[in-house]
């Protein structure tokens, strides 16, 4: 049998990946004693090497002993630890074998066998590009984010300072004044600027434009007042609308922008409420049928305008805040 058993040689490998947890993988083999197939139980051993003489041994060596073969034919599972397959191209797989329980030592198979392809699926778990994401399981909607590194705190970080196209109603938000874009600023949602906002090339604004009330640099409202007064000359009631109207400050979804109208009186006078402060800004008046004037402000949000009716008791002007 010791004769019979140093003339075994390897003839066929298959290296498969074991669907097994961690870096294990099922590898399977033929011998043969002499011309026919081995059959019984034998000790094996296998060890790595990076390259095919010689060479220095990747991990450690894995015994595998009482090891069956059916006609020629063993599987066995190795693991070489996680970092054994990092270079693909120089991996190669010695083989001791000896009779099961034998006190002699292993015969070494030659030559040695390059493993290729399947067993470096192992590297999976570490991969290059896993390796270098860092931020990988903090981001909060990877997959639809399209920086998820700075995605969870982009907006709080003090100071910061960035130009992004958003989609969907997106708020575009600029903490800093340091330098401008110099490029054309495109926003296909809403814009809700946060501070000063200064732009070198143009300017393309799809959905709505909102600023914070005691911030300059954007139109704060508009409105077309329709006055209405029947019993003309001699009016017995007076009435106003918001016929047309604009909020940079206003959520869009508010009623009539948020402007409401106060005391109408049946001579001259109307009240325009515009929700938040204007006593301290620019307003402007146009009469479109008959002429207005500016009279005061009954409060900080309040404007009084005298709407003098000449024709037939109908007046329509515009009012402008800035």
């Amino acid at each position: 049998m010791k004769k019979l058993f140093l003339v075994f040689a390897l003839t066929v490998l298959f290296p498969v990946l074991a669907a097994a947890q961690g870096t294990g993988f099922n590898f399977q083999g033929r011998m043969n004693d002499g011309t026919n197939p081995a059959n019984g139980s034998y000790d094996l051993q296998f060890r790595l090497y990076d390259a095919i003489m010689g060479g220095t041994p990747i991990g450690a060596l894995a015994a595998r002993p009482n090891t069956t073969l059916i006609n020629g034919v063993f599987s066995v599972t190795l693991d070489f630890g996680v970092t054994a397959f990092n270079s693909p191209d120089s991996v190669f797989i010695e083989i001791g074998v000896r009779p099961n329980g034998s006190p002699n030592a292993y015969t070494i198979l030659g030559p040695r066998q390059q493993l290729t392809v399947v067993p470096f699926a192992v590297r999976a778990r570490n991969s290059t590009f896993a390796d270098l994401a860092t931020n990988a399981t903090n981001a909060t909607n990877a997959q639809s984010a399209i920086n998820a590194q700075n995605a969870l705190t982009l907006i709080t970080i003090p100071g910061a300072e960035f130009v992004t196209k958003t989609n969907g109603g997106a708020d575009f938000i600029r903490n800093s004044t340091a330098s401008q874009p110099t490029s054309n600023f495109n926003i296909s949602g809403n814009g809700n600027v946060g501070n000063n906002l200064s732009v070198a090339g143009n300017v393309l604004l799809e959905g709505d434009i909102r600023q914070i009330s005691n911030s300059g640099g954007a139109v704060k409202a508009m409105a077309v007042i329709t006055v209405t007064r029947t019993g003309f000359p001699n009016p017995t009631t007076a009435t106003a609308v918001v016929s047309r109207c604009f909020s940079g400050v206003a959520l869009p979804s508010a009623p009539n922008c948020g402007i409401t109208i106060g005391t109408v009186s049946l001579s001259d006078r109307v009240q325009i409420n515009f929700g938040f402060t204007v006593n301290n800004r620019f307003v402007s008046l146009t009469g479109v049928n008959d002429t207005v004037s500016f009279q005061s402000y009954p409060n900080a949000t309040t404007v009084e305008v005298d709407d003098t009716t000449t024709n037939g008791g109908s007046s329509q002007f515009f009012i402008y805040v800035y």
